[in-house]
């Protein structure tokens, strides 16, 4: 199943993209995630558990190293949820085409650079049949997105109390970690490709869209 999925730090715009992308690409079969999953729900269809698969060295890297203390633990159990969501959409709905917002690779890419130094079979394993649009913007607009959020009332854990200083500089950082993650992925036989949000709303899905129609066709 083409699961597109999209990768970039807060406040950079995946579901406003991700939404736009859809509105336009639905009558070519494209749905969100959460529809994918609600199909799987409905039909109560099969849902594999994670600790069945390779996926296991993700959940064990993440929740092993300390870097997610008890005190989070719907951060957990989010975390948790997205990689059933891909084992149970994978294997009940094989030819189903998938944009997804935010995903496994959003939430596992720095385990998956980790998998990679100590196990590089399992992780290009893992990477070889994914494809990412990455997103990238001025941290300055990042910031500027996700106080309008925080306003909404939209939260995100581990974030939420950052200066505007350490969030600027969380994006910086994360920006350079999807990067190198790109690389592992094209070292991995996986597909992406990069935008720059700063090119305008238009421009953007009409890139996006291009991108879905060269993973469907492939």
């Amino acid at each position: 199943m083409p699961i597109v999925e999209m990768v970039g730090p807060s406040g950079v715009g995946k579901t406003t993209l991700a939404k736009a992308v859809l509105e336009r690409m639905s009558a070519s079969g494209w749905q969100s995630q959460y529809d994918a999953l609600r199909k799987v729900l409905g039909n109560n269809m099969m849902w594999p558990s994670p600790t069945v698969s390779l996926h296991r060295h993700l959940l064990g890297l993440k929740y092993h190293d300390g870097a997610h203390p008890p005190e989070h633990p719907v951060i957990r159990e989010t975390e948790m949820w997205q990689i059933n969501m891909e084992l149970a959409c994978s294997v009940n709905l094989p030819e189903a085409l998938v944009l997804a917002d935010e995903f496994v690779v959003m939430h596992f890419m720095r385990q998956f650079i980790d998998l990679a130094q100590t196990d590089r079979t399992s992780a290009l394993a893992l990477l070889a049949f994914r494809q990412v649009i990455f997103l990238r913007n001025e941290p300055q607009r990042n910031l500027a997105q996700f106080r309008t959020r925080q306003q909404q009332g939209i939260a995100r854990p581990y974030i939420d109390d950052m200066t505007d200083d350490a969030f600027i500089a969380y994006a910086q950082a994360f920006d350079a970690e999807m990067m190198a993650f790109r690389r592992l992925l094209t070292e991995a036989g996986g597909t992406s490709t990069v935008l720059d949000l700063r090119a305008g709303d238009d421009d953007c899905v009409a890139a996006c869209c291009d991108f879905l129609t060269q993973v469907a066709n492939a």
